[in-house]
């Protein structure tokens, strides 16, 4: 252990002696780790971000949503620039009947001018059915509650307000059994949702809740929906239930081909198990470039360690003289690189953890509330290659050193 510090010491005081050089071979280390470190630490919280979103709707619901045949079912552009229009109310009803399905909701959304006598704005309508209020397990009400079974099937002109669009349209004052007009037609208001936050640039308070059928009638004069989510009774079963939905929307939609679908079905779990599949992808294609920088960092501690061994070979020389063995000139020169690596990794490390808490601070003013925790993974990892590093490009300088005989060190002295 005393032999190991020694070396260490004398790594260091090497170090001092050129110091403007150390310092450009620690910047390419630094950069380095603090690429890793922000890919590790961002990526597990966008992570855990993306599944807390998930998961907020709770964990016991198959969706079902509209796609366009041979697309991929997360390519949502497209779904967005071609108007799927196959998946209708026959489809859940058809959802409904199956034995482990409790509840089911469905979902169309359209854009409208609302107006008060205070105040008039656009907002995103979201049609839904009445059982939505037991479905999302995140909406509460500020007053009121949400509108019945009977008004959604009569079409009723009701609506349910955000807590931001409430306040906009009647400030301090009770909005429950007050009227708005939405693109000219009278709507009364049942409830006022509690405030609930953004998921991303979408807030929740910001948009209003209107039953299905009256979109499809009143606003947007369609008979399909976008989607639709089944609440199941036994969370065990929802896996087999997802797939006889899969199966009844193709016999229903007279589909043979499953590439040709024009819907997908989806559960929490598979959700959560392809963002996860995902980002560990990503996060691999990014450590890998990341490394890169990595790798010139430490050919900058080759070249310096290289330069180290020329300008010491008197050193190298007296130390053979004086029975030094080559295993002892071959661990000083790699553990300097080491020591080189490593001074770089926990500069890069604090530095990091600077520009996270500021990076985190960003995206929480931008609705983006993350769990701002930098896993022990991202520092583990960063040293760990660091290390890696080090001893890797070590290895070539320290074997020229030791390949350097006593009387040639005299020659050169």
């Amino acid at each position: 252990m005393t032999n190991l510090f020694t070396i260490v010491w004398l790594s260091l005081r090497s170090l001092r002696a050129n110091t403007l050089r150390t310092v450009l071979t620690l910047l390419g280390i630094v950069v380095s780790v603090i690429a890793i470190m922000l890919i590790v630490a961002l990526g597990a919280n966008l992570k855990s971000f993306v599944v807390g979103q998930i998961e907020q709707f709770g964990t016991d619901y198959v969706q079902i949503e509209i796609k366009v045949p041979q697309a991929s079912p997360y390519a949502i552009t497209e779904r967005i620039r071609t108007s799927v229009t196959t998946m209708t109310m026959d489809d859940v009803e058809m959802i409904a009947a199956l034995p482990n399905v409790a509840l089911v909701t469905p979902y169309l959304m359209a854009q409208a001018k609302i107006q008060s006598e205070k105040d008039t704005k656009n907002v995103m309508i979201f049609g839904v059915g009445s059982a939505y209020d037991q479905i999302d397990q995140q909406l509460d009400f500020t007053e009121g509650t949400f509108f019945s079974e009977e008004q959604e099937k009569s079409s009723a002109r009701v609506i349910v307000l955000g807590r931001d669009i409430a306040e906009d349209l009647f400030g301090d004052k009770s909005a429950v059994g007050s009227t708005v007009k939405l693109d000219g037609r009278t709507y009364r208001i049942v409830g006022v949702a509690d405030e609930r936050g953004s998921m991303g640039p979408f807030s929740f308070d910001e948009i209003v809740y209107i039953p299905t059928s009256t979109v499809q009638k009143v606003i947007s004069g369609v008979d399909h929906i976008d989607a639709m989510t089944a609440k199941v009774k036994n969370v065990d079963r929802m896996g087999q239930t997802a797939q006889t939905a899969e199966l009844l929307m193709r016999r229903a939609h007279n589909i043979t081909d499953p590439n040709d679908d024009d819907f997908f079905v989806s559960t929490p779990d598979e959700l959560t198990a392809q963002m996860g599949q995902i980002f560990t992808a990503l996060n691999i294609l990014l450590l890998a470039l990341a490394s890169i920088s990595l790798l010139v960092g430490g050919v900058g501690i080759m070249n310096v360690m290289l330069v180290a061994v020329e300008e010491r070979l008197s050193e190298i020389g007296l130390r053979k003289a004086l029975g030094a063995r080559h295993h002892d000139i071959f661990v000083q020169y790699v553990t300097e690189s080491v020591v080189i690596s490593m001074i770089g990794a926990t500069i890069g490390i604090v530095l990091s953890y600077v520009l996270l808490s500021i990076a985190f601070w960003f995206l929480a003013q931008n609705n983006f509330l993350f769990d701002t925790v930098i896993p022990l993974s991202a520092p583990i990892i960063s040293i760990t290659f660091s290390i890696v590093a080090g001893l890797l490009f070590g290895i070539y300088p320290a074997k020229k050193a030791v390949r350097v005989s006593p009387m040639e060190a005299i020659r050169n002295e």
